[in-house]
């Protein structure tokens, strides 16, 4: 999937979280504008990273960009789920508590959606 669609899943995904969650993503590095963090409104901890690296940092074959969303969950969640496509260990996070998602379309929005939830409970 070309970067700009990858871009447009994106902004779906973001505009997910606004909706159900009323969070807009923060850019803490300003070195790093295409990486977004959402909190939780009320304990401020992360249930959510929104990030464009090169996809070989998270096994895909070259160097070309991947628009990915690392998410919480528990381990018996995490292996399951990495048994999927669309799925990888967490990048640059604990990869017992965290998964990365694809955000190239392979995993769908809702079930994305979803995925996010139950984040955002674990960090109540």
């Amino acid at each position: 999937m070309a970067i700009h669609k990858s871009d447009q899943f994106s902004q779906r995904i973001r505009d997910v979280i606004e909706a159900d969650w009323s969070v807009r993503p923060d850019r803490p590095w300003p070195d790093q504008p295409r990486y977004e963090v959402f909190r939780h409104q009320l304990s401020g901890k992360w249930f959510g990273v929104m990030m464009v690296i090169a996809g070989d940092k998270i096994g895909l074959a070259g160097p070309d960009p991947a628009a990915i969303l690392n998410l919480k969950g528990d381990p018996l969640q995490i292996s399951f789920l990495l048994c999927q496509p669309g799925f990888r260990p967490a990048w640059h996070m604990n990869k017992k508590h965290w998964f990365t998602v694809l955000l190239d379309g392979t995993v769908g929005i809702e079930p994305i959606r979803e995925l996010i939830r139950i984040s955002h409970g674990l960090t109540e």
